[in-house]
């Protein structure tokens, strides 16, 4: 299987740029698959497209109770114990600051993107198709749980 790094090696390293100012920060790779459709398994799923030089969809996914802890660390330890409003602003606000940090990282390779707003999708035994392209799904595996990220981009 062949991946290109240059397109996931920026969300890796935004993704532990950003959780490190949480305290979270031993994040190791999972399993990783092409996929030929960028969809989510996940009840939870946030997706933020990419504009520019690159083109396409990022989605991060991630279990109910991950969902939680990860917004619980964002709250200083906080308990969080339901998917309140505050709970899915905070997870949109964290995809945001991701792909943001991804998109810089991007930059300074020469490629310029540009982020669109987040938009959080909750729910059981939903599955989003989101994009037709061939999509690279990558599982961040932390202390608190697994996000997966599925990066369906276009060159």
């Amino acid at each position: 299987m062949s991946i290109n790094v240059e397109l996931i090696n920026p969300f890796i390293k935004g993704t532990s740029n950003v959780l490190e100012q949480f305290g979270i920060i031993e994040i190791k790779k999972g399993k990783i698959v092409k996929k030929n459709r960028l969809d989510s398994k996940y009840p939870v799923t946030i997706v933020v497209g990419i504009v520019g030089e690159l083109k396409g969809n990022i989605t991060y996914n991630l279990s109910l109770e991950t969902s939680k802890k990860l917004v619980s660390a964002m709250m200083m330890g906080m308990e969080v114990v339901e998917m309140d409003e505050m709970a899915k602003s905070a997870l949109s606000e964290l995809s945001n600051m991701i792909t943001g940090n991804a998109a810089s990282i991007f930059e300074s390779m020469g490629k310029v993107i540009d982020i669109s707003p987040p938009t959080l999708i909750t729910g059981k035994n939903i599955i989003a198709w989101i994009s037709q392209v061939e999509t690279i799904a990558l599982e961040l595996v932390m202390p608190i749980g697994i996000i997966e990220l599925n990066i369906g981009l276009e060159i």
